[in-house]
């Protein structure tokens, strides 16, 4: 393994540092890809395999292409238990460059805090989400709130067994994003059917949850 694919610059290594340095618990990053196919494929990685080297708590496992997905890289951020790994449902679609690597860094930090960075009331009321939820969440390598909404959408995947959560790279796949036709990102899809444009806060993404949980 070349020490190109194994290291990261100063600058970026002190940006995640304080991020990533003092995990509580492990996570496991699975890739699914073919870092021969495609640019982003490798980036992503060379991305992996850097944040595995320089910070312990973080595991990787290469995988190749996945069959579930016409879209990749795929990157998955999975929870160690004793004898498996628990699955929150969180993928990222695309390799994450720009304000995307906070993005990712959110998704590692929901796991391996457990969910604990919402506050107690948006805790409570994602236990109570009664049925399955999908958010699809588009951001681009200039969104500079996308890490913020998708640290609350993380968290709110890690705390309730009923949401799947994508975050989609639309500047990567934006034949993706066209078919929601975003104005600006990060933009938000909850069960195809309420959209939020831009950043809220937790109490006002659980209000949009319910609301998109309501019958028609």
């Amino acid at each position: 393994m070349d020490t190109q694919q194994t290291q990261i610059n100063e600058a970026m290594r002190l940006k995640l540092g304080s991020f990533l340095e003092r995990l509580p618990e492990p996570v496991v990053l699975y890739i699914w890809g073919d870092e021969t196919a495609t640019l982003w494929e490798a980036e992503a990685y060379k991305l992996g395999r850097a944040l595995a080297h320089e910070f312990p708590q973080i595991q990787l496992e290469l995988r190749p292409r996945a069959p579930f997905s016409t879209y990749h890289p795929v990157i998955g951020v999975f929870q160690p238990e004793t004898d498996s790994l628990q699955d929150h449902g969180i993928r990222i679609i695309g390799s994450p460059v720009g304000y995307q690597i906070m993005t990712l860094v959110a998704a590692i930090q929901a796991i391996a805090f457990r969910g604990s960075q919402l506050e107690g009331k948006a805790r409570i009321n994602a236990y109570r989400i009664p049925s399955e939820v999908t958010i699809q969440m588009f951001t681009a390598a200039e969104d500079e709130y996308g890490p913020a909404m998708s640290s609350i959408l993380c968290n709110l995947a890690v705390i309730s067994p009923h949401v799947q959560l994508e975050i989609i790279m639309a500047d990567i796949f934006p034949d993706l994003a066209v078919r929601f036709d975003p104005a600006g990102f990060p933009h938000t899809v909850i069960n195809k059917r309420v959209h939020i444009r831009g950043p809220l806060d937790e109490d006002r993404v659980m209000e949009q949850v319910a609301a998109a949980l309501r019958p028609q």
